[in-house]
């Protein structure tokens, strides 16, 4: 295939939402890379990072219709070699059993698979609180409280030591503060220095003013 030339592979007007399903085309880059349009798969491939593969099969099943669905799952097989036989299933189960085989070929193909686009989305099922699986929600919550207990028990002690670090360096630095006072005591202020003539006549009389009369 040449790069940058569409290739119509097959029609499916009237299948699926309420235009039909579009024509499926496979374009090739010039970096060798495949790019198909199909809604099917784009939405798969999108959901797949945030939902579980019971939330991903009852969307699909309920918003595209059963040739839509097989038809995606052979364009899948098609453009993807996988381990995953390609079985042509039936019953009541037929619709989610071919979702849950496109799901595998992903999985197992992972960065190797075309990527799959759309130009529509807003024709794309919209993902509600009635779409989710509670008990995978509640999982994801509890994982999600059990690394935030992890996180916790490891920080703790480290800001526990930081306040010890910091009351530790506070008695340093009052300690320093105490030995410079020591070693260069404060002048006093010019108006409470004692003059020498002063000084001098209290050391010749012993530090007492003579009275009058006196022997």
């Amino acid at each position: 295939m040449a790069p940058g030339v569409a290739v119509r592979v097959r029609g499916a007007g009237g299948v699926g939402g309420s235009q039909g399903k579009s024509e499926i085309l496979i374009y090739m880059t010039a970096d060798g890379k495949t790019v198909a349009e199909d809604e099917l798969l784009n939405f798969i491939v999108v959901k797949m990072r945030t939902l579980s593969q019971n939330e991903i099969v009852l969307l699909v099943s309920n918003n595209f219709s059963a040739e839509w669905i097989e038809e995606s799952k052979h364009l899948l097989f098609e453009l993807c070699s996988s381990s995953v036989r390609h079985i042509r299933h039936k019953g009541q189960q037929k619709d989610s059993n071919n979702i849950k085989d496109c799901l595998k070929v992903l999985n197992e193909c992972d960065e190797n698979i075309p990527r799959f686009v759309f130009h529509y989305l807003d024709e794309l099922p919209p993902v509600g609180f009635g779409n989710l699986d509670a008990s995978a929600l509640l999982s994801g919550i509890e994982k999600l409280y059990r690394e935030l207990a992890c996180l916790r028990t490891v920080v703790e002690p480290q800001v526990k030591a930081g306040e010890n670090l910091g009351a530790a360096v506070a008695v340093v630095d009052h300690r320093l503060r105490v030995l410079e006072g020591t070693h260069n005591p404060p002048k006093q202020p010019e108006d409470l220095k004692v003059p020498a003539q002063v000084r001098g006549e209290e050391n010749l009389t012993g530090g007492h003013a003579s009275e009058p009369g006196g022997g």
